[in-house]
């Protein structure tokens, strides 16, 4: 769909700068139009600032798709993965980056307890404390 047959199924539209308009939303009476349109290099971007209707019940209402609002592309091939964005760190080195901050975490709660009167939160924390624990010997035994 291109931005003109889109503008075309609207209402009041009035551009509000290069690329933007605002129309009437086609799900809802307006009293002032509410829905900002984007054009987006051919990607269509709709935001309903009245009800904050979603996109797909905007293209539904004036009989269009979701999909519509997309450029079409020669390159896409759904059956083939995504590759994976390769940040540097191996996933078990993360989760040992992650464990580490739990137990300095255990320790500074350790340490919180030791001059906390006694309430509901304190009792809470210890038992936070003793899981924390408990699950860094398990991950050191079994990791």
């Amino acid at each position: 769909m291109t931005i003109e047959s889109l503008l075309g199924s609207l209402q009041k539209v009035k551009r509000t700068g290069p690329g933007k308009w605002m129309a009437s939303c086609p799900c809802h009476e307006d009293r002032t139009p509410s829905l900002a349109i984007k054009d987006d290099n051919g990607t269509i971007l709709l935001h309903c600032f009245s009800q904050g209707c979603a996109p797909a019940d905007i293209c539904a209402a004036i009989g269009h798709e979701i999909s519509d609002l997309f450029p079409p592309s020669d390159n896409y091939d759904a059956s083939q993965p995504k590759p994976r964005k390769q940040t540097g760190f191996e996933p078990d080195q993360v989760l040992f980056a992650v464990v580490m901050e739990i137990v300095a975490a255990q320790l500074i709660v350790d340490e919180v307890l030791k001059t906390m009167p006694d309430s509901e939160l304190k009792t809470r924390l210890d038992l936070a404390s003793k899981r924390i624990h408990g699950a860094w010997i398990y991950a050191k035994k079994y990791g």
